[in-house]
């Protein structure tokens, strides 16, 4: 039920913005030249999915009867979240390309793993492999939080790294 209710609160604040007209989600991953940013794009997807799981949290506490807005927000993922929005700042500090995208470039998410001439990018494939592999653990690291925030047993989460893969 607290899922729901968390994909229910996101749609709700998405449509309120994009009804005000300050949000258009095609144009937060875009770059200086028209064309999907990947940086953009990681940051977005952090911001999407944290902001999902906060609203799922909230809800499952309040089903456990838990009235409060707090939830805790465990210091790693803060980091992640700060590398993935330092990440979007000095792309476009340093981007290369400012020359405005043309035809089928404008938008298309096929770019977000190509360089600026086209090309596929080993860096940019990188970045978005382990952005999906840290989004993956997030998920299932969330998945018994909730649980055991709907049974009042939990009001925070901790989403651990294996300290052997350092």
């Amino acid at each position: 039920m607290a899922w729901g209710l968390g994909g229910l609160a996101l749609m709700v604040l998405w449509a309120a913005l994009a009804a005000a007209g300050v949000f258009d989600p095609r144009k937060l991953v875009l770059g200086e030249d028209g064309r999907p940013s990947t940086s953009k794009f990681q940051a977005f997807l952090w911001t999407v999915v944290v902001l999902y799981a906060y609203l799922t949290m909230i809800a499952a506490q309040w089903l456990a009867g838990v009235w409060s807005l707090t939830a805790t927000v465990p210091q790693n993922l803060v980091i992640a979240m700060g590398l993935s929005a330092g990440t979007a700042v000095a792309a476009a500090a340093f981007s290369g390309s400012h020359e405005p995208a043309t035809g089928d470039e404008v938008g298309r998410a096929r770019w977000l793993g190509l360089n600026d001439s086209g090309l596929p990018d080993l860096a940019k494939a990188q970045l978005l492999a382990w952005t999906f592999v840290g989004l993956l653990v997030f998920a299932i690291r969330l998945v018994p939080a909730v649980a055991q925030a709907e049974a009042g047993v939990l009001q925070s989460f901790r989403i651990s790294t294996p300290r052997s893969c350092f």
